[in-house]
């Protein structure tokens, strides 16, 4: 029988797992949502049997009665997994919810209780107090979240509250910034250690056309302000929420990008940073780095951050990094054999070392993805991109990567729609991610809107921005056009023009992807030797 409150109702527990089942903030796999039902039905009937590792697998993971737990352990795995999504809903959505259904360690018997939410609240209280006490959390840019005044009738101040609420979940799940909500809205009230802070606060008014919200950023120790935005809403009872969710997370993309508000003024900083501060300044260099893949700089990012974990081993996002820089490696041909004999090996090691430090983390599983993905794994890797994403729908380079590596497949209908919306929410981000919407203009022989596309590719020592401008100015016509991108591509790869079956199945491009392209190569030579 599960550990079960005896206060409990069957429908209560199943209530709770039907909340929890439909919340974006359970990060679970489909097969692990199917695992917690289960458990969950057979720990409410008191079927032990079912509760026993061999007969999960058989039932839920699908394996055959060959299976034996002693050479295979994927329901530990997922379990793991499977406690980590219920800790991060737990933690997040699910904090004040009255039931709480856990798996605990040692065995797959579920627990049913209810839940006392003053001690939650208390044991959150703890977890701020030791992240502002910790050295490392210091180097960390702050951001203190204050209520959003508002002008006192009841519908706005729910409205307030509810809209400040969605901002620190938003902002949270940038592991990369440690979030404290605050009561003062004072920016330099009781201003903390920390190296970097910021005050998010504003305000809220209810007018007979709609709603208004003025939000700004503060520097928190000098009280200069640093971005403003304003938003007029109409008012539309029946969507309130939704907009107000939907403003939240704008503000949110706008401020914790890797590319955004607070990391640019990061950035601004002079001088060389001391202490945890440094290993920091290096995952920063990483993203300088990774918005144009620049040769140059490969090896410098790379020394940084082995020197940054060297100091940080914890530091979960410079492990991200890291092996992001080994998988480029290996997609980019630079020769790290000194240190590694494969550096998918590496890249593969540092992301699930950077998961296991940061499991709530959308940075460990976009390394991972890539590094299961060049590894040969693509179903690995579109899983581990697609637990990121879910992790944290904010992260426009987690959405990009997802819809780059689905459209490496041809799989238009869900790659289109998640790189152009990642653009649409965060122009800033890296161009390379560009090349498979100009590839799939290219398909759909709209040759124009392909090369405007590729045009816009940023990555001036990669070849692939220079591939699709000379097969698609081919097909236009356009000879001037079509040698000078030939010229850009062959100075990076003279050889790239045998070359290019094997660079394109090295990213596993789908096999009539790889079939057009080169035939587009081969028109874009031969229309320039005429």
């Amino acid at each position: 029988m599960a550990d079960t409150d005896v206060s409990l109702g069957k429908a209560e527990i199943l209530g709770q797992l039907e909340r929890i089942l439909r919340s974006k903030n359970f990060s679970a796999s489909q097969r692990n949502k199917a695992f917690l039902k289960y458990v969950v039905t057979a720990g409410l009937v008191g079927d032990a049997d079912r509760l026993k590792e061999y007969t999960i697998a058989t039932e839920v993971f699908g394996k055959d009665s060959s299976f034996d737990p002693r050479g295979d352990a994927v329901v530990r795995v997922e379990a793991r997994r499977l406690r980590r999504a219920l800790e991060h809903y737990y933690l997040t959505e699910g904090v004040e919810d009255a039931v709480s259904i856990l798996m605990p360690k040692g065995g797959y018997r579920p627990a049913f209780s209810r839940q006392d939410t003053k001690q939650t609240e208390n044991s959150f209280t703890r977890a701020r107090n030791d992240a502002i006490a910790g050295e490392f959390e210091r180097s960390k840019p702050t951001v203190f979240v204050s209520e959003f005044a508002n002008d006192g009738l009841a519908a706005s101040q729910n409205f307030s509250t509810g809209f400040t609420r969605q901002l620190l979940v938003g902002l949270t799940r940038f592991a990369e910034l440690v979030v404290i909500p605050r009561e003062s809205p004072k920016p330099n009230a009781q201003a903390p250690e920390a190296e970097l802070c910021f005050q998010l606060a504003g305000n809220v008014t209810m007018t007979p056309a709609g709603i208004e919200i003025e939000a700004h950023l503060i520097d928190a120790k000098s009280g200069q302000y640093v971005w403003a935005q304003s938003f007029d809403l109409p008012r539309q009872p029946a969507h309130a929420q939704i907009t107000r969710d939907d403003i939240a997370n704008q503000v949110v993309r706008e401020l914790a990008q890797v590319y955004g508000i607070i990391f640019s003024k990061v950035h601004e900083k002079d001088g060389t940073p001391p202490g945890a501060l440094k290993s920091y300044e290096s995952v920063g260099q990483f993203y300088r780095y990774w918005q144009t893949f620049d040769r140059e700089m490969f090896e410098r990012v790379r020394c940084d951050l082995e020197a940054a974990l060297e100091s940080d081993p914890g530091y979960a996002e410079a492990n991200a990094c890291l092996s992001l820089v080994y998988t480029n490696a290996f997609r980019f041909a630079h020769d790290v054999s000194a240190i590694v004999s494969d550096p998918r090996v590496r890249a593969m090691e540092l992301a699930q070392t950077a998961i296991e430090w940061a499991p709530q983390s959308s940075r460990g599983f976009h390394a991972l993805g890539l590094a299961a993905w060049f590894s040969g794994d693509m179903d690995g890797g579109l899983e581990a991109l697609e637990t990121g994403f879910r992790l944290n729908p904010n992260d426009t380079e987690v959405m990009a990567s997802l819809g780059h590596h689905l459209a490496l497949l041809a799989d238009w209908e869900r790659a289109i729609p998640l790189l152009e919306e990642s653009f649409v929410r965060n122009p800033a981000q890296p161009k390379a991610y560009r090349v498979m919407l100009s590839v799939y203009h290219f398909v759909q022989r709209d040759f124009e809107r392909a090369i405007s596309e590729a045009k816009k590719v940023y990555a001036p020592k990669v070849v692939h921005g220079y591939l699709m401008v000379a097969v698609c100015a081919a097909k236009l016509g356009k000879v001037a056009e079509t040698q000078s991108a030939l010229d850009s591509l062959l100075a990076i790869d003279p050889d790239y023009r045998t070359n290019i079956g094997k660079d394109l199945a090295k990213r596993n491009l789908c096999s009539e992807l790889q079939r057009r392209l080169g035939e587009g190569l081969e028109c874009a030579f031969d229309l320039v030797s005429r």
